[in-house]
């Protein structure tokens, strides 16, 4: 009985997209990612000639 709860459990992910205008990807980071960090880890993949990322809008849905 105790596994078929486990089963109907839905697993909820709470993540953040971030959608690069630069390179037009999009990237998910942990609801509890600063922005700061999110920034730089956008810039650090960035290929050559890409203007890198200097803030973060947020947007609700």
């Amino acid at each position: 009985m105790e596994s078929q709860k486990l089963k109907s459990q839905k697993r909820v992910y709470r993540f953040i997209e971030v959608n690069c205008k630069s390179s037009g990807n999009i990237r998910r980071f942990s609801s509890a990612t600063k922005a700061g960090f999110a920034l730089q880890i956008i810039n650090r993949k960035l290929g050559d000639g890409v203007v890198p990322g200097s803030y973060i809008e947020a947007v609700k849905k």
